[in-house]
């Protein structure tokens, strides 16, 4: 529920940003709308300041693991190494929503005019209208239901079936509601596997090293999405010269991932079992 909550809440803000910037940029000048984002940020970091942080003591920093222990800790975890494999082909994945915006700019030429970058605008707010919504409802999933392996191939299959839009738009490129479409149904998608890549993250990181496992986590999904499905698009978009082709070839990513997947949440069940069986005997004993 807290990554769905994270998640939605992020696309609001990139809704506003996106349908505000490329209103008020031909209006006032860019260096105007640069400094409405500058303030923004700005905003952000004052929040941080509120944040609630316990005092760090020399004591608590005499107790803090020595790096050779935390990594020995960190890659001796089977249930690590699973969790690493899974984010990695999974948020290549995520790869789809730049093929969409290059498709968008290149491919249907919206990059030539003022007009068509402001209907691209609209396009990216309503794409974060649709992730928005895949995250809050993702995020109000039952912890026990992250847990199957059945929801996860589910939610794979759901992610292909809200990018099959992007065929009929390839065919009707000039049917701007299709677009529209297109954009919030594959919003959603990346929503859905956003929220679960990180909720089985979270998971994966083992007690006392949780913030070094999960950076380590962040680290290897964004390569994921970044470079190993984006130069694997990339590349099948000279060989098979289209960007809407190449979004399905993002579909290996997804099954190589689910390979993973399934020995890792039998580790975590079996390891969430022994932990109830430990706590149940303990409250026996007491």
């Amino acid at each position: 529920q807290m990554q769905g909550a994270l998640q939605s809440g992020r696309r609001v803000g990139a809704i506003l940003g996106t349908l505000l910037i490329p209103l008020l940029g031909p209006r006032l000048g860019w260096t105007p709308a640069l400094v409405i984002l500058c303030v923004c940020a700005l905003i952000q970091c004052a929040a941080a300041l509120f944040i609630r942080e316990y005092p760090i003591s020399r004591e608590v920093l005499k107790r803090v693991l020595p790096l050779k222990q935390v990594l020995q800790d960190a890659f001796s975890h089977k249930i690590v190494w699973l969790g690493l494999f899974f984010i990695l082909f999974f948020s290549a994945t995520q790869a789809t929503g730049n093929l969409i915006s290059i498709y968008l700019l290149s491919e249907l030429g919206w990059s030539s005019s003022p007009e068509q970058m402001q209907t691209f605008a609209l396009v990216g707010g309503l794409s974060a209208v649709g992730t928005a919504l895949g995250a809050f409802l993702t995020g109000r999933l039952p912890s026990k239901r992250l847990t199957s392996f059945r929801v996860y191939l589910v939610f794979v299959i759901v992610f292909w079936i809200l990018t099959l839009p992007w065929l009929l738009v390839d065919r009707s490129p000039e049917n701007l509601a299709l677009v529209y479409g297109a954009n919030i149904s594959a919003g959603i998608g990346r929503a859905i596997g956003g929220v679960l890549s990180m909720a089985l993250a979270m998971r994966v990181c083992p007690k006392s090293i949780e913030g070094f496992t999960f950076a380590l986590m962040m680290s290897v999904s964004n390569f994921g999405a970044l470079v190993v499905g984006a130069k694997t698009a990339s590349a099948f978009v000279e060989r098979l010269g289209g960007v809407v082709p190449a979004l399905f070839t993002m579909i290996p990513f997804g099954l190589i991932s689910l390979v993973f997947l399934y020995p890792l949440l039998q580790a975590l069940n079996r390891e969430g079992g022994e932990t109830e069986a430990a706590l149940a005997q303990f409250e026996g004993v007491a």
